[in-house]
């Protein structure tokens, strides 16, 4: 005849059965390649997932990386461990997503991508935090090939290494021109932000980010967006935006900085590096805020005065 397990066996049961579903759950880490990098530095973000069943991961996460620009990811890349125990096969699978990043705008300190929920298969798993330092004491960083091995050269990274023979250094960086940093209340000047690049990039195309000038009437001028060289380097600048501006209080000003995400593409002579990865990649680069004088008005102005200098000459 059958009978009811007291209430102390029941319990024993249900946390034995709770185990057994802890088991069940993947184990999920989250980590740099690296403890200490130098700002201008990369270093790969990796996520791992395994576990004896893993939920539907065809959605990638998401990490927070603002403090970093990422250069490429997330890549996939998956294992099976295979192990007998007791007599019983037992498998696990592992599962990780990795970004290629660098501190953005040389940042240096702990750089920090926070914990977060990734959704996935209809399961909630928690990504911990994970954290690179990121100091001029560090080591040089290291070169990777693509198939993670050592590469000759990177885009990007600096140190002492071969590069083929008349190959310059990548460079990327988004400039300000401004016609006359000194004026007069009224007078207009004109602020063009350009992109320079070169060594073994190219840039493909550009999104801006909205432009705000606070204390200046704005007019968008036309800009061909054509390369033309920079004097006494081999590198190319096209422009990107410009405008006119008219201040219109006097006083020191601030132009305030703009950012711009960038997609730019590796060069390369190499026909197999060219077909494995010749993708382009997403960078920002953000212009830096540059300071503008504008004298008040002299004394005894007319009203219509509009700030106009220069030599005149009257017939």
């Amino acid at each position: 005849m059958s009978r009811l397990l007291p209430l102390p066996g029941l319990v024993l049961l249900l946390g034995v059965a709770s185990v057994a579903r802890a088991a069940e759950e993947p184990k999920v880490t989250a980590a740099f390649d690296a403890v200490e990098i130098r700002p201008d530095g990369m270093t790969d973000y990796v996520i791992t997932i395994s576990g004896s069943e893993l939920p539907d991961l065809r959605v990638s996460p998401r990490p927070d990386l603002e403090a970093f620009d990422v250069l490429g990811g997330p890549s996939r890349g998956s294992s099976t461990q295979v192990s007998l125990v007791n007599g019983k096969m037992e498998s696990t699978r592992s599962l990780s997503f990795t970004w290629r990043v660098v501190p953005r705008g040389g940042r240096e300190g702990d750089l920090t991508v926070p914990a977060f929920a990734y959704e996935a298969g209809g399961r909630s798993l928690l990504v911990p935090s994970a954290t690179v330092r990121s100091s001029m004491e560090a080591a040089e960083p290291r070169s990777r090939g693509r198939f993670g091995g050592r590469s000759p050269w990177d885009p990007f990274e600096p140190g002492t290494r071969s590069r083929p023979a008349g190959e310059e250094p990548a460079h990327l960086e988004v400039i300000t021109e401004l016609d006359d940093q000194d004026v007069w209340l009224g007078q207009e000047v004109v602020l063009t932000h350009l992109v320079q690049f070169g060594g073994e990039i190219v840039v493909r195309s550009f999104d801006p980010e909205p432009a705000e000038f606070p204390g200046f009437e704005k007019e968008d001028r036309e800009v061909a967006h054509k390369p033309r060289a920079t004097a006494g380097t081999n590198w190319q600048e096209v422009p990107l935006a410009r405008w006119r501006l008219v201040p219109l209080t006097a006083g020191e000003k601030e132009l305030p900085a703009r950012g711009y995400t960038l997609a730019v593409q590796r060069r390369s002579r190499d026909f197999f590096d060219g077909f494995f990865g010749g993708g382009e990649q997403r960078l920002r680069r953000a212009t830096k805020p540059l300071s503008l004088r504008v004298r008040p008005l002299p004394a005894g102005a007319p009203d219509s005065f509009s700030g106009a200098v220069g030599a005149f000459q009257l017939e």
